[in-house]
């Protein structure tokens, strides 16, 4: 297991990132000498499965059924895509991404924090020509696991999404870095989180979702019952998980593929660098 160590470089650099209150989580190890911060300023969503994907479970396949989901969602203006800047205008859901370097500059870890109250991910990896790659998904002994707010619906606010596995590449970019988000959520809780959206996708401009709301409401009395939710052909396909990452809850991507647990999920995002009073970006 990685040395954490908790050190006064590391300190600075969590309180400068993580939003009031978080719990900074591990931190990398003492040979850290030098740190850079940035704030997540554009986020890009999938539109379809290959969009910002990995083979997550090693079978040789691009996963990101997060994709397929927006894009469903997108056909009949459900999708939540619109309210991206909106997300990162608030202090509490941007994201932030720490690098952690030696005395050579060189990339040791990289810290990712989801915004709100999660701890910081603390992720090993290596720099592969001007990239920097985490532990990639399949080849993690035990899963990183973190968190990212999104707006998958519309008209409801963005879900906290716990994310297993979690891994992240990042490139030097104009003004800061661009990177792309990679991981998988349970499928049971996907669901679980998606019906209050629903709920208030529904109650805010039932007028713009008509089409979902009919192809929910089984008994067609004008409401969405979370029995309807649970059953309606179209969750089932929609949350149909794509990835088996556990085998009786033992963490083991790819080593059986007979009872899908989760779905995956990447999303593509620029970073800039964070001013010295933190990284909360300003209206």
């Amino acid at each position: 297991m990685r040395n954490k160590v908790a050190s006064l470089v590391l300190l600075m650099v969590l309180s400068g990132c993580a939003s009031p209150g978080a719990d900074p989580g591990p931190r990398p190890a003492a040979t850290a000498v030098g740190v850079r911060h940035y704030v997540v300023d554009e986020l890009s969503l999938p539109m379809r499965s290959s969009d910002f994907a990995d083979d997550l479970d090693g079978d040789g396949r691009l996963d990101n059924q997060l994709g397929n989901i927006l894009a469903s969602l997108a056909a009949s203006q459900n999708d939540g895509v619109a309210s991206v800047p909106k997300m990162l205008a608030d202090c509490a859901l941007v994201p932030t991404v720490a690098v952690v370097e030696d005395s050579a500059g060189r990339a040791l870890q990289l810290l990712w924090h989801g915004g709100g109250r999660d701890p910081a991910t603390v992720l090993d990896g290596e720099v592969v020509g001007r990239r920097f790659l985490s532990v990639r998904t399949r080849e993690m002994a035990d899963p990183e696991r973190g968190a990212i707010h999104l707006p998958i619906l519309a008209d409801s606010d963005p879900i906290r999404l716990p994310v297993t596995g979690l891994e992240l590449e990042l490139t030097l970019a104009a003004n800061g870095l661009r990177g792309e988000l990679h991981g998988a959520t349970a499928a049971e809780t996907v669901r679980t989180l998606a019906w209050p959206a629903l709920q208030q996708m529904l109650a805010t401009h039932p007028e713009n979702h008509v089409d979902l709301l009919r192809a929910l409401d089984g008994d067609h009395d004008g409401k969405v019952t979370l029995d309807e939710f649970h059953r309606a052909p179209l969750i089932e396909t929609l949350l149909a998980p794509d990835l088996q990452l556990f085998d009786g809850g033992r963490w083991a991507p790819g080593e059986r593929r007979d009872a899908r647990d989760s779905i995956s999920l990447g999303f593509a995002f620029h970073a800039r660098p964070c001013p010295e009073e933190g990284c909360c970006l300003t209206p």
